[in-house]
């Protein structure tokens, strides 16, 4: 985990570099893995700098003939010093630092060859997708990762800020390729969260090619948001990877309620 964050805070770019040496820290001292996964995520070939890192730790520590006591929890420093043999500290310690060069290195290889093809693409967007997927397959937001979103979030305040003020409720579509299915259970979802959280809106299912030009908000899965960007320019769009159970609703009612007050 280590060894790839500091892969990013030297090779990476925008958000994702500037956010790493925190991310670094919370992981080494904390052992929090979960702030760590979006970046992961968001370069999925980064899984053989990870693969690549344990092996060469795992390697150092057979050629020396030691290991942990038991399995370390959380994965902190601290928490690998704890589970290791009394008179081993120095072969863990050089295990330990082995797999973070080794996952550096090529990490760095990889950040480098890689993360400069999506010129067209907002690091600040696409660390906050990951976020977003990590948080669609833990089912819940994660409040240690939260930050990683920080610059779309932002973003996402000040295109909802051009709305405040419109008279009447806003126009929220659900879109997706029939208009049917998963839109309709989303747009179901989305109207009980708003309804709780005390807003009006007016919340509709449509078929990307179908949105009307009246729609406020349009949301959409991430693969389906260009073609709704070109159906209706002039909505604020939100993508999801998980229309059944998406942290951007809670997020959405929240910047809501903030128009509201």
């Amino acid at each position: 985990m280590a060894g790839i964050l500091l892969a990013y805070w030297f090779f990476g770019r925008g958000v994702s570099r500037a956010t790493a040496p925190g991310s670094l820290i919370i992981v080494l001292f904390g052992g929090i893995g979960e702030v760590y996964f979006p970046y992961v995520l968001r370069k999925p070939v980064l899984i053989i700098a990870h693969i690549l890192g344990s092996m060469s730790a795992l390697f150092t520590w057979g050629l020396f003939h030691t290991g942990l006591v038991a399995a370390p929890s959380p994965g902190s420093i601290f928490a690998v010093l704890a589970m290791t043999p009394k008179g081993h500290y120095l072969q863990i310690l050089v295990g330990f630092i082995v797999g973070i060069v080794g996952s550096f290195l090529v990490g760095a290889v990889l950040i480098k060859k890689f993360d400069q093809v999506d010129l067209n693409d907002s690091d600040d967007d696409s660390l906050a997708r990951a976020t977003a997927t990590m948080e669609g397959f833990k089912g819940q937001k994660s409040k240690y990762a939260e930050t990683l979103a920080g610059g779309s979030t932002k973003s996402f305040a000040e295109k909802l800020a051009a709305l405040k003020g419109k008279q009447g409720p806003l126009n929220i579509i659900f879109a997706c390729d029939a208009g049917m299915g998963s839109s309709a259970m989303s747009a179901s979802i989305l109207t009980k969260k708003l309804k709780e959280g005390g807003i009006d809106c007016k919340v509709t299912n449509k078929a990307v090619a179908g949105i009307p030009a009246d729609a406020d908000i349009v949301v959409t899965h991430r693969d389906l948001t260009e073609r709704a960007e070109h159906t209706c320019p002039a909505a604020v769009h939100i993508s999801i990877d998980n229309y059944l159970n998406a942290p951007e609703y809670d997020t959405l009612v929240l910047e809501l309620q903030k128009l509201k007050s």
